[in-house]
């Protein structure tokens, strides 16, 4: 099953999804890899953003997870989106930069 479908059920299944998200941020931070955790991070990110409305966890988790590993672009990508989305135009020119 992948990541995001097992997540997604997850949450569909819980009553409290700031206790699902919590955990699946240690989980995160448990791995040992920082490339697999800024996977981990970019999909808490993403289920933030659409599936719990929760945009500030997104947007920590997008950036957590493009400092874990600074070539994950997409998560920065991510987090710009956001911050553009919310008129933050000055978060937006600093991830440019």
């Amino acid at each position: 099953m992948e990541l995001r479908d097992e997540v997604r059920q997850r949450l569909y299944r819980a009553a409290d999804w700031i206790n699902v998200l919590e955990d699946l941020e240690r989980e995160a931070n448990a791995l040992q890899d920082d490339s697999a955790k800024s996977v981990r991070f970019l999909e808490l990110g993403r289920l933030c953003e659409e599936f719990v409305p929760e945009r500030d966890r997104a947007l920590a988790a997008y950036q957590r997870a493009w400092k874990l590993y600074p070539d994950n672009l997409e998560a920065l990508e991510c987090a710009r989106s956001v911050y553009e989305e919310l008129g933050r135009i000055e978060m937006v020119a600093r991830l440019g930069e």
